[in-house]
């Protein structure tokens, strides 16, 4: 029996013991639709060709995971009979707006999940129902363009000129600046006239550092303005970044910006020291970095010397 055929005969079987035409189906991509409808998605649901992708820890972890052998722009190349299934594994709520207002999105299936660790990982899979994915062997270039949302794009327009994107504030405390060294930038960089513009998500994980309002400093303050894509749109846009351990670090390396980073102890210890792929950028000729307690004013005018264009007298 063809495939047809068969949700043919399926879907008569339940009309003749007076149930719904549906009964018995699993998931819920079919809710909404007809019979016909139905029957003509599931066939091309079994021959289509659908990549399957999981991304899974905090936002920087999803950065490194989409630029590893590009994996980002499967989804750019994906044809109108094909399907990407994107499952996120996150303790960050918002790394689904990196696929959310992509112009192929009608063609993803995207679940979320709250993130667990690796010794956790069987039970919570079991108790999900949700498996491995294969891995996809394929390997796409790294020019990525991301997809602002509507919202987003009016806010950057509003932001012109050369600027630096600053996140202080990282989704655990201990990572984020100390109060005074968010001072002391926000101080030199309003003294010598060069625009910041701040970024950030405000949502609970394990206690947050102290935000300081830009805006008392004459400064745009986008924290909370733009979804993930309008971040790296902005990030792109920029001159440079002056950031803590983070997803902008981790982003601002990939683009290869200009960038200050400063970080505590333990970041050094676990990172910094090993080189490893969350430290990739420490040696790129573009980066200053230190500890917290080895911050000076310096550090904010070697970054601008780096940044061409910049005039800071």
């Amino acid at each position: 029996m063809n495939l047809q055929k068969y949700w043919e005969n399926y879907i008569s079987i339940n009309l003749k013991s007076n149930k719904p035409w549906y009964f018995g189906l699993e998931d819920n991509w079919w809710w909404g639709m007809s019979k016909e409808q139905f029957i003509e998605e599931a066939i091309l649901r079994k021959f289509r060709k659908t990549y399957r992708m999981e991304f899974g820890g905090g936002l920087g972890d999803v950065f490194l995971q989409i630029y590893r052998n590009g994996r980002y722009n499967i989804l750019r190349d994906l044809h109108e009979e094909e399907r990407a299934h994107i499952r996120i594994i996150s303790h960050n709520p918002y790394c689904r707006e990196l696929f959310d207002s992509h112009p192929k999105h009608h063609l993803f299936t995207i679940e979320t999940f709250d993130y667990w660790g690796i010794d956790d990982d069987k039970f919570f899979r079991n108790k999900h129902n949700i498996g491995h994915f294969d891995r996809i062997h394929i390997k796409k270039d790294t020019n990525f363009e991301f997809y602002p949302s509507p919202k987003d794009k009016e806010v950057l327009n509003n932001i012109d000129g050369k600027f630096i994107v600053m996140s202080a504030i990282a989704g655990v405390e201990n990572k984020s600046f100390p109060i005074e060294i968010t001072e002391s930038i926000l101080d030199v960089c309003r003294d010598i006239n060069i625009q910041v513009v701040g970024v950030g998500k405000n949502y609970v994980r394990n206690g947050k550092g102290q935000e300081i309002n830009l805006e008392d400093y004459g400064f745009p303050s986008l924290v909370d303005k733009l979804t993930v894509s309008g971040v790296c749109e902005l990030i792109r846009k920029s001159s440079g970044v002056i950031c803590c351990h983070s997803a902008v670090n981790i982003l601002a390396w990939k683009m290869r910006k200009p960038q200050l980073l400063l970080y505590p102890q333990y970041i050094y210890d676990e990172f910094i020291s090993k080189k490893n792929e969350w430290a990739e950028g420490v040696d790129y000729p573009e980066t200053i970095h230190g500890l917290f307690n080895s911050y000076s004013k310096d550090m904010i005018y070697g970054l601008l010397q780096i940044i061409e264009g910049f005039k800071t007298t």
